[in-house]
């Protein structure tokens, strides 16, 4: 038998996250995203990139969803996409995923640093693209 406290419990959890609460249900879904991104990264930790690269898509569409596309976290875990693709040898991908990112940063208040990060990944992928080829050679 369950004790009468503990079903208290559960209807008070249940009011909380009510819709009368939309902070709590605010609060409820950005600590979901931070339990996200630290399972996405232990995937990626592990090296297994595709399913690494799913974890963070889905991170992209969550923290979008949360906080609007221009937000940093949004951008960030675009960059982190951007970098898996490139270890998956899909440079086009990770260039357009890093372009887009930077359109939508255009006009928009962001911060130097998201900025920074963006153009400076943009420019890693340029050198990479640069380099000969061992085949090349």
């Amino acid at each position: 038998m369950i004790p009468s406290h503990a079903s208290n419990d559960s209807r008070d959890s249940q009011d909380l996250r009510s819709a009368d609460r939309p902070d709590v249900d605010a609060l409820g879904a950005v600590l979901a995203l931070e339990a996200s991104v630290v399972r996405a990264e232990e995937i990626l930790e592990t090296g297994h990139l595709s399913d690494a690269l799913a974890a963070w898509e889905r991170i992209i569409e969550i923290a979008g969803d949360l906080f609007g596309p221009h937000d940093a976290a949004v951008i960030d875990a675009e960059r982190v996409v951007a970098a898996i693709l490139v270890r998956l040898g899909r440079i086009g991908e990770a260039r357009l995923t890093l372009t887009v990112a930077a359109s939508r940063l255009d006009g928009v208040a962001a911060e130097a640093e998201v900025r920074s990060g963006v153009d400076r990944d943009l420019r890693r992928l340029d050198e990479l693209t640069a380099r000969p080829t061992l085949a090349a050679g």
